[in-house]
């Protein structure tokens, strides 16, 4: 599998090489807060639910089509297991 590196914005990817939020009911990876709790401020999610195999997966960005090996390090994570693949935003359209 081939998947080639989006590097316009690499450099202000806010990339970690180790995770430890864990993934929400609604398949994002924990992106907030609230109450000292894990959140997802995108579904309103309390729920945690347990880690995906990721393995063989693809993630793509939705608005650019850049795609990445599917992990739950790449920014607002959406594993959509449904789905073909999964999603992610790569920072095409800037990070604020």
């Amino acid at each position: 599998m081939t998947v080639e590196k989006h590097t316009k914005n690499e450099a202000c990817m806010p990339r970690l090489e180790k995770h430890n939020k864990p993934m929400m009911a609604c398949g994002h990876v924990q992106n907030s807060t609230q109450d000292g709790k894990p959140f997802c401020c995108i579904c309103i999610e309390t729920e945690i639910s347990e880690t995906p195999d990721l393995s063989g997966r693809i993630a793509r960005c939705p608005d650019c089509g850049n795609e990445e090996i599917s992990g739950m390090n790449l920014p607002f994570f959406d594993h959509s297991p449904k789905a073909e693949k999964d999603r992610y935003y790569c920072g095409c359209k800037g990070w604020g």
